[in-house]
């Protein structure tokens, strides 16, 4: 038994996508996600901007509550964005004639635009930052 030592860096996970078809009833779908691994400090810096921008844009809501900001800022590390700049690839994305889409972050808009497209991979998204696909990973290898 060996071991290469080379960094991964990127990992594919399964992202299931249940669509309503009616009254508590859903299609599931399957995708296959491909998320970059970042480094631990990568991820534990990131984490802390993460918490350092939250803390900010919080005073942030409470200026603009407070009618002190005519316009609340955008957070800069929303979920969309967040998958813009971790999501590497997607596979099982198709159009409505069955032809297969290739991945770009371009085209994440449009998937967030369905809410139970986005709260499955913001649901992804908090694993891959905050631990379970993570730690599956390295339970893995």
């Amino acid at each position: 038994m060996s071991f290469i030592v080379k960094p991964v860096e990127t990992f594919t996970l399964p992202l299931i996508i249940k669509e309503p078809t009616g009254v508590a009833e859903t299609k599931e779908h399957d995708l296959a996600v491909t998320w970059k691994l970042l480094s631990k400090p990568e991820r534990k810096a990131l984490l802390k901007d993460i918490e350092t921008a939250k803390k900010e844009h919080r005073e942030l809501i409470t200026q603009f509550a407070a009618g002190e900001l005519e316009e609340l800022p955008e957070f800069e590390f929303s979920d969309i964005a967040l998958c813009e700049q971790l999501i590497t690839g997607v596979d099982g994305l198709l159009t409505p004639d069955k032809e297969e889409i290739e991945y770009s972050a371009e085209l994440l808009p449009e998937l967030f635009d369905m809410d139970y497209v986005e709260a499955a991979f913001s649901a992804q998204l908090g694993e891959v930052l905050y631990g379970k696909a993570i730690r599956d990973l390295l339970e893995k290898n």
